[in-house]
């Protein structure tokens, strides 16, 4: 697996969570959303902000695993990650993550919610 292809797999995951929580199976989040009791307009300016939050965090967490960013209370440090094999999709420390980080979850227009 490449960094693009983990930069990728994530903004995937990112999407379907946004979408679960905008279905009525979307359990426990859509079930609060219901309750706030919004109309259309407001219902799809939450659902926007709620894309937000989930891009911010993905990003984040993408930078920090590539050492671009702190995460938590840690210093900035870089991870090694691999697949279950023990192949290296990235190198601590090495940069990779944040090009397709930026390209997954930043350098596109926000449009999952009509996906």
């Amino acid at each position: 697996m490449t960094p693009h292809e983990f930069a990728a797999m994530l903004f995937t995951e990112k999407t379907n969570l946004l979408k679960a929580y905008l279905r009525p199976e979307g359990g426990g989040v859509h079930a609060a959303i219901e309750a706030l009791g919004l109309g259309e307009d407001k219902a799809h300016e939450l659902a926007v902000l709620v894309d937000l939050v989930l891009t911010d965090s993905f990003y984040t967490i993408l930078l920090g695993l590539d050492g671009a960013a702190r995460l938590g209370d840690q210093m900035q440090q870089g991870y090694t990650i691999t697949d279950e094999n023990g192949v290296v999709v990235t190198e601590h420390s090495d940069g990779e993550l944040e090009e397709p980080a930026w390209e997954m979850f930043q350098d596109r227009e926000l449009g999952t919610l009509d996906d």
